[in-house]
């Protein structure tokens, strides 16, 4: 209907009914309508044509007459059904149609119900399924044919599918083993665990493994690896289980039969009709006659060109199959595809390619290959591709390698696959000896009796066994195999051997699992219950039911009216037994809250979920559910909405006028403020055009702009709009929204505000003269930056990062890759070992480099002045302020910003950076017009700055904004290697620069300086060597022991007891200074000062002896 225009919805109901009836008419399925008490009162012509009756003969009830005599009885007897019950009714019946022939139809029919819910009319529909079943059936009768042992099972575990190979195996019939009574096929000794693992599998959606004996149809028990995997609907729920069994004893008779079978393939088709054709870097050179008319081309012409080639590619596959031959011809690499053709009749067929490369002298020649039409194998395989999908995965993962071993000689040999179970080179010779040594010392006694056994004349043999491998670690083995006899009477075993250790490992899981539970059943008062339908009682509670209910674990299980007699009060009692009995008859599920009766803590609120579950007959066996202590959740959503009606109270009397809407800008609230302003109901308010009638006509593309733009990033956004007051006048307001995020970080609210800003609009004429200023102080500022970039160029440092060991070498790969990026960089690292050196190789290697890199010790900016040095101020701030002074952030425009000692910012200013890093702009102190920052961020810290973050000194917020790409310095006692080449730089550096010639090193002190742990890292490096420069008399460059001996040796091996307790004595004076000084590390009262060190330094060393300085710090009042 929605499809007519408005001329034809103007030529009245029966117009449109007729044309309605047209379309209908033409849709190629079957279409009815029918009254609410299932008489048909319409059927399409497609019914009518198809059936050969009339309308007459099939309206009411006369329909039945269509369908065939053994399915009529059970379509009434269903629709009946669904009429009762007001469901959707779907069905498959055979349809008699006008040549008598009868073909299976789906029919599916729904109710259409008015306002009150009460139904009308009912529509359905019948869609030919006669093909699809057959094609079915065919299917069927493949998996039936396919030697593999196949079953599905339902969402709750009732097996409801073997196949005829599964059957034969048993002997059994589909009735026997369906359901759950497949367990009778099992070993007694498998049987309990195998259930208890499938029913782990049916809770949560995981895949099924297991190794269990199943009785054959003689009577003999074989190990048979098995093997589920669930099918998810849209939902994302399990609508079907499907499996796959392995009989493990078999393997290696199975894989002599595949090698048979690809002999017999091999041979095959070399026999067969296939195209065969030769192809070089210059095209095609030759096409069979057999490969033409699989083309459907003249077997005549000459072998067609690359672009002719193409063209008889299907579209979809053309541009893939021009990469491949691109491929080839750059690569020499032999391939195996299948791509679709169309032929000139326009027929589709999938054609399979197989070639090899003819490669001379390292140099491509051309492709030999073969195409084979496959196209009904393809049909075939895409029906069946899921299942062989899941056979596929289970042969993958059962790890399994075979082996063949002749006692009389001793020759051994493996398969790939069982030298990397064993862990073998596969080029050395193997021998009996070599594998005693892997098996596990516990295991080699039972796996020499094996081995004797096998060497002594039995026929088979099957040993699970550890392999101790050369790391340490314990492999799981399980072997079988079974002998035979060559015509010389030569004895050699052939056998598999499974790689089963994570099957072990999943054992001890599970068991751990079941435990886990149980626990997280205690810790979430969650109990679990069962009720027999047999008996009518309970037939099982979890420990934490016990709990949950208040009852003693210890007694029996309590009768049902028990539990009944603690619900209160009365009415709701009476409600709860309604709805259980309910839930009986209809064998539905069923979820209620209700409150109880605990006879320790008093009524308590619990919330139950049950579902039923049903035998192989449909009949009520049990009924299964938790229950929820859910009392103190029910406290807090109490809690909740009493603050949310305060909340609520307080905005409406606030000032200003605030909105709300959801997460797509529909309209949810308005305060009192803005309903006075604007003269709005609050209904009229909640309206959709509640915007479109009070906003001014031009500020509303703006605004439909910016929200747009809002719900696909997701980010706040303020604008100047008028707004219409109750008088009819607009005025200027400054609007800001906001988002409120959920957990997910998805927008679930916008929360807005208005604020009039008419006085400052009308005022903005007389700040004419003050954009002068502006614009004078910008060429100011100009001027400024330009001769701050010459001075920081002049004091920049130049020096070539030296060094060549792993740890920073590691450290130069991430700035190779961060620099030429735009993302902030947050570089840790110990005092002296280089960070800004790093900054500033970050920002030359940058696309930055030609603008400014400006650098701040944030550290080293008094307190109250640090806002005003990042950001600037204006003139009249504060006392001083004698002028505009432009801010680090708008010095460093276009360039880098590199803020040192970034802990030591102040809680405040931290709030100040973070919405730089967040929104890009910020406002000098003084001001409030926002300045874009078109900066990148690099900052520097040798603080923990989760230890901060920990003791409410740092914002975790910030921590997050800054630590997008974290880069950490290594000290100088890692880079060991460095050293050498570090003294070699710094002595050049500095002889040069006192006109001095080293031309040799001391050994010893060599040795020295790299045996020296280096608190103060390269700095304190570099100062050793400037000095020891400075006193050198001779060539020949040495150092002062006593420089360094004052400073323990953290890799002094010949004092280790003089370390510990140099340590301990170290840790004693921190800990005592911190607690003299409450806690607090910098600072004239802070513990550095106190102790006579850098506070960097011992801020290292509380790191390094693991102080908690936060314990001394004075409890809260």
């Amino acid at each position: 209907m929605e499809s007519f225009d408005k001329n034809e919805a103007l030529e009245g109901p029966d117009t449109i009914e007729s044309r309605l009836r047209l379309v209908i008419d033409t849709i190629p399925c079957l279409i009815l309508r029918a009254k609410p008490d299932g008489a048909f009162d319409f059927i399409n012509q497609r019914w009518l044509e198809f059936t050969g009756l009339t309308l007459e003969e099939v309206q009411g009830w006369g329909w039945r007459a269509a369908l065939h005599p053994e399915d009529a009885g059970r379509v009434v007897r269903d629709w009946r059904a669904a009429l009762a019950e007001g469901e959707p009714f779907e069905t498959e019946a055979r349809i008699r149609r006008v040549d008598g022939a009868y073909r299976w139809f789906l029919l599916r029919n729904v109710p259409l119900r008015d306002e009150l819910k009460r139904i009308v009319q009912w529509y359905g529909t019948g869609h030919d399924t006669e093909d699809l079943k057959q094609a079915k059936d065919r299917l069927m009768l493949a998996i039936d044919t396919t030697p593999a042992l196949l079953h599905t099972g339902r969402p709750d575990g009732y097996l409801d599918y073997f196949n005829r190979r599964w059957l034969e195996y048993l002997g059994l019939s589909l009735d026997d083993i369906c359901g759950w009574r497949w367990t009778r096929a099992i070993h007694p000794d498998d049987v309990e665990e195998m259930v208890k693992n499938w029913r782990l599998c049916l809770a949560t959606g995981e895949p099924f493994e297991a190794e269990a004996r199943v009785r054959r149809a003689d009577g003999e028990y074989r190990w048979q690896f098995h093997r589920k995997v669930s099918l998810l609907g849209p939902s994302g729920a399990i609508v079907k289980w499907y499996g796959s069994s392995i009989d493990i004893e078999d393997r290696r008779r199975a894989e002599d039969g595949l090698r048979r079978s690809e002999f017999y393939l091999a041979e095959g088709q070399r026999i067969a009709h296939v195209g065969s054709w030769a192809f070089g870097p210059e095209g095609f050179d030759y096409w069979s006659p057999e490969l033409f008319r699989m083309y459907g081309l003249d077997p005549g012409s000459k072998a067609p060109g690359v672009q002719e080639y193409l063209d008889c590619i299907h579209p979809q596959d053309r541009e893939s199959m021009a990469s491949l031959i691109e491929l080839v011809l750059t690569e020499a690499l032999a391939f195996d595809t299948t791509k679709r053709i169309v032929r000139p009749d326009g027929e589709v067929r999938y054609i399979r390619c197989v070639s090899a490369p003819i490669v001379d002298n390292q140099s491509l020649k051309k492709y030999i290959g073969s195409a084979i039409d496959v196209t009904e194998h393809v049909l075939l395989t895409q029906e069946l591709q899921r299942r062989e999908a899941y056979l596929a995965e289970a042969q993958r993962l059962s790890q399994t390698g075979s082996f063949g071993w002749r006692p009389d000689s001793g020759e051994i040999v493996w398969s790939d696959e069982t030298y990397r179970i064993f862990e073998f080179d596969c080029t050395l010779k193997l021998t009996m000896d070599s594998l005693v040594r892997r098996v596990h010392p516990d295991d080699r006694p039972d796996f020499l009796k094996v081995i004797e056994s096998a060497s002594t004349g039995a026929t088979q043999f099957e040993h699970t066994y550890r392999l101790l491998m050369p790391d340490g670690s314990v492999k799981h083995v399980h072997a079988l195999a079974h002998a035979s006899q060559d015509a010389s009477g030569n004895r050699e075993f052939v056998g598999a051997a499974t790689d089963v250790t994570s099957i072990k490992r999943a054992e001890q899981e599970l068991r751990k699992s079941e435990a886990y539970l149980a626990e997280a059943q205690r810790l979430s008062h969650t109990g679990s219950w069962a009720w027999n339908a047999t008996t009518g009682e309970p037939g099982y509670w979890s420990e934490e039911c016990y709990r949950v209910l208040g009852f003693d674990p210890a007694e029996p299980l309590p009768p049902l009216e028990t539990f009944f007699q603690r619900i209160q009060p009365d009415d709701h009692r009476a409600a709860v037994r309604e709805q259980f009995e309910r839930a009986i008859r209809d064998k539905a599920e069923l979820e209620l809250d209700l409150s109880f009766v605990h006879p320790i803590t008093g009524i308590r609120n619990l919330h139950s979920v049950s579902h039923a579950v049903l035998d192989q007959c449909g009949d009520l066996r049990e009924i299964v559910g938790t229950v929820i202590d859910i009392t103190e959740s029910k406290r807090a959503e109490q809690t909740l909405r009493q603050s949310e009606a305060e909340l609520r109270q307080l905005i409406d009397v606030i000032p200003q006028q605030v909105v709300v809407f959801d997460s797509d800008w529909g309209p949810l609230f308005a305060n009192e403020r803005e309903l006075e302003y604007t003269g709005l109901t609050r209904q009229e308010a909640q309206s959709g055009d509640a915007i479109a009638r009070i906003f001014h006509p031009e500020d509303l593309q703006k605004l439909e702009f910016l929200r747009k733009r809002a719900l696909t990033d997701g980010s706040s956004f303020e604008m100047e709009a008028r707004i219409k007051g109750n008088d009819g006048q607009f005025r200027w307001f400054l609007i800001r929204d906001n988002p409120l995020r959920d957990e997910d970080g998805r927008v679930v609210r916008w929360y807005g505000t208005r604020t009039d800003i008419e006085d400052r609009k009308r005022a903005e004429g007389s700040l004419q003269q003050a954009l002068e200023e502006i614009k004078t102080l910008r060429d100011q500022l100009y001027k400024e930056n330009i001769a701050l970039r010459e001075e920081i160029d002049k004091t920049s440092m130049f020096e070539e990062i030296v060094g060549a060991s792993p740890a920073l070498k590691a450290v130069l790969v991430k700035v190779a890759k961060v620099a030429p990026t735009d993302s902030t960089v947050l570089i840790t690292g110990e005092t002296g070992t280089g960070k800004e050196l790093i900054a500033r190789a970050i920002h030359k290697r940058s696309k930055r480099s030609a603008r400014a890199f400006v650098s701040v010790n944030c550290a080293a900016v008094p307190r109250d002045l640090i806002a005003s040095e990042l950001f600037g101020h204006e003139k009249g701030a504060f006392t001083g302020a004698t002028q505009r002074r432009l801010g680090r952030f708008e010095l460093a425009e276009g360039g880098t910003i590199f803020l040192d000692e970034i802990g030591e910012l102040p809680l405040e200013t931290q709030i100040a950076l973070l919405r730089v890093l967040q929104e890009r702009e910020f406002e000098r102190v003084g001001g409030n017009q926002p300045i874009r920052a078109e900066v990148r961020v690099i900052a520097a810290t040798n603080r923990d700055l989760e230890a901060a973050i920990a003791a409410s000194t740092f914002r975790s917020d910030l921590y997050y904004r800054l630590n997008v790409f974290p880069v950490e310095i290594p000290p100088l006692r890692e880079r060991g290697d460095d050293i050498p080449l570090l003294v070699e730089y710094f002595i050049d550096r500095y002889a040069r620069k006192a006109g001095k010639s080293i031309r040799r090193i001391n050994k010893r002190s060599l040795e020295l300086l790299q045996a020296y742990p280096w608190p103060g890292n390269i700095r304190e490096l570099q100062n050793i060597v400037e000095r020891s420069v400075i006193v050198c008399e001779t060539e020949n460059f040495s150092i002062d022991e006593s420089w360094l001996s004052r400073r323990p040796h953290a890799n002094s091996s010949g004092e280790p007891e003089l370390t510990q307790k140099l340590a301990a004595k170290e840790k004693e004076m921190i800990e005592t200074a911190l607690k003299e000084c409450g806690g607090r590390v910098f600072g004239p009262l802070g513990a550095a000062a106190k102790l006579g060190m850098p506070r960097s330094t011992l801020e290292s060393r509380i790191r390094s002896l693991k102080i908690d300085k936060n314990r001394f710090k004075p409890a809260a009042v």
